[in-house]
């Protein structure tokens, strides 16, 4: 019996022994689902997914993954029930031109500081120089989208990481001049533009083309800001400059935004779009379709169907050629939008000559209410008794016989009597 005992009792210790290793085993067993650090800067597809999704939250106003950013300003209505107090940037339900996204600015300071290090066994230099371009180029945007909507805003190039000590003051930074991210913009991408590829074919990422044609516009807006905000819009500035810009200033943005546009003409990379010129109208609209070598396009957000999609045409789509019940239709051109577009007779701008209730205009045809106008509003907007998609369009509510008083409607869609 005491030699059972002993035998069990070496038995059971192996079995702790063996459990406490298999333990062990579990306690480091490598996640399936998460990388660390060490993985991912090992590895070029890793790294190159990373910047695959710095870009994928690239920012700005409007775009057609959020349809209703276009009701922002004076450009459309909502005709939609649930969005129809966006028109101006209402603040029911939305504050879409708000954003203060600084762990995106962390992404990308983290990105360009650790990518520095990259091995050559892991990335060429010449990607390498590339990818830390491109991070640079992605931050530059975001401080000039939050420049456009927010002035000056706290310049931050380097990651910061806190020590837990309780004292938050050493992370907690001021607000720039307006100009400082101006220049910020401007300074990157000059620094850049000769490191990314001249290549205008590449629309999706980021090229010389790009960032020359950032270089530009940000350097436009910052001149117009200096020239204009102290006349027009005189109360719109801090002390400090935070938000304005000296008029000082105006002359030398102007200089850069030409140069650098200059330089993107000089370069014969990319012209006008004419693939169309017996109809200017469809020529114009197709610039914004086009993805088969379109010439003018510089700097595109790609979407393809399934992988990147989005819901513009769900909304907008004329109710007589809906995809689906109850989402079309939900985005309305403004008059003052149409009537920007000037008569090509004169080249001036004119009101929609309707005439007056003593004495309406009268049309044979809702088309002819347009006639002369600059092609790109029939590019832009899906005009009444207008095609599209190959089919008429049906926005007739009805209309008014002058000589007997009778007001003419009908319930079928694509109807006009």
């Amino acid at each position: 019996m005491k030699h059972i005992y002993h035998i069990l009792l070496v038995t059971v210790s192996l079995l702790a022994v063996i459990g406490c290793e298999k333990d062990n085993e579990f306690l480091s067993v490598n996640p399936n689902t998460k990388l660390v650090e060490d993985q991912v800067w090992k590895n070029s597809t890793l790294i190159y997914q990373q910047l695959s999704d710095l870009y994928s939250q690239y920012a700005d106003y409007q775009h057609n993954g959020t349809w209703y950013t276009y009701c922002d300003f004076d450009e459309a209505y909502c005709s939609n029930a649930v969005d129809r107090k966006r028109h101006q940037n209402a603040t029911y339900p939305y504050n879409s031109l708000a954003t203060w996204n600084y762990t995106y600015i962390r992404y990308m300071n983290l990105f360009i500081q650790k990518c520095a290090n990259v091995s050559t066994s892991v990335l060429s230099e010449t990607d390498r120089d590339r990818f830390i371009s491109e991070a640079r180029f992605l931050r530059a945007c975001y401080y000039f989208y939050l420049a456009k909507v927010m002035g000056g805003v706290p310049l931050i190039t380097e990651p910061m990481t806190y020590d837990y000590s309780g004292d938050v003051t050493p992370l907690q930074k001021p607000r720039n001049k307006e100009s400082e991210i101006y220049d910020f913009v401007i300074s990157e991408m000059e620094a850049i533009k000769n490191l990314l590829p001249d290549d205008a074919s590449i629309k999706s990422r980021a090229t010389k083309g790009a960032a020359l044609a950032v270089e530009a516009r940000a350097a436009l807006y910052a001149g117009s800001i200096a020239k204009y905000g102290s006349s027009r819009t005189p109360t719109v500035k801090t002390n400090g400059y935070e938000v304005g810009i000296p008029a000082d200033m105006a002359q030398g943005y102007y200089t850069k935004a030409l140069a650098a546009a200059q330089e993107i003409i000089n370069g014969k990379k990319y012209s006008l779009y004419k693939k169309n010129t017996d109809n200017l109208s469809e020529n114009f609209a197709s610039l914004f379709l086009d993805k088969s070598n379109n010439p003018e396009a510089i700097f595109v957000q790609d979407y393809l169907a399934p992988t990147k999609v989005h819901n513009y045409t769900l909304y907008t789509l004329p109710k007589s050629m809906a995809d689906q019940a109850n989402y079309n239709g939900s985005l309305c051109p403004s008059l003052n939008l149409v009537q920007q577009y000037e008569l090509i007779a004169g080249n001036k701008f004119a009101p929609l000559n309707i005439g007056t209730t003593a004495a309406p205009v009268v049309y044979s045809d809702p088309l002819e209410l347009f006639a002369g106008r600059d092609a790109r509003l029939a590019g832009t907007v899906i005009l009444p008794g207008s095609s599209f998609r190959g089919n008429k369009v049906d926005v007739f509510a009805g209309w008014y016989n002058v000589a007997n008083g009778q007001i003419i409607t009908s319930g079928t869609l694509g109807a006009t009597g």
